[in-house]
């Protein structure tokens, strides 16, 4: 990934929660499209930004196609959204998550695989779901109808900084500086 500091500011009280950045590649389609659709029946408006294979997405759904092949598109898409969705079980690894959180977006992910790990556990119950659709559907409601309070923002905004190579390779650098001179004073 590009250093967290590369991407745009994000202003995230003017970005739409409702524009929705999503990657389809291995999601259940089912699940997604009842869900999808049954908020569209409840006269949720949204917007997809989908990355990945569409086959099987209902052709109902609102959506904007980002292609695989384009990082800075997917860049662009993961900073525009105002919510992240995920509905892939026991996924060991989202990079598409740290974009979007690097981008102000809020997490709607499953309480499986990596997401637990990243997301801060006092932010669990906001942003996890079970896989089932009621809840998934109450999540997603509410990324799109409250806004976090700064705190629970700011914890966000600390995931995708671990993940930042110049402060990654910052911390390594100093640590070695901190070892050499311990090894100096020992001798």
């Amino acid at each position: 990934l590009p250093p967290v500091e590369a991407h745009p500011a994000q202003d995230t009280t003017r970005k739409d929660s409702r524009t929705v950045f999503i990657n389809l590649h291995g999601a259940p389609m089912e699940l997604l499209n009842q869900t999808l659709l049954k908020l569209r029946e409840l006269n949720e408006e949204f917007q997809l930004l989908v990355v990945g294979p569409t086959a099987g997405l209902d052709e109902q759904l609102p959506r904007r196609i980002i292609s695989d092949q384009d990082d800075a598109a997917q860049q662009t898409a993961a900073a525009e959204a105002g919510t992240y969705l995920s509905v892939l079980r026991d996924c060991p690894q989202d990079h598409h998550l740290i974009r979007a959180l690097s981008g102000g977006a809020w997490p709607v992910v499953p309480a499986s695989g990596v997401y637990p790990e990243l997301i801060p556990k006092p932010l669990h119950r906001p942003c996890l779901h079970d896989g089932s659709m009621k809840v998934l559907i109450e999540r997603l409601q509410d990324a799109w109808q409250f806004r976090p309070e700064a705190p629970q923002e700011e914890a966000l905004r600390q995931v995708p900084r671990q993940f930042d190579p110049l402060s990654r390779c910052r911390e390594i650098d100093q640590r070695l500086e901190e070892v050499a001179l311990e090894n100096m004073l020992m001798t």
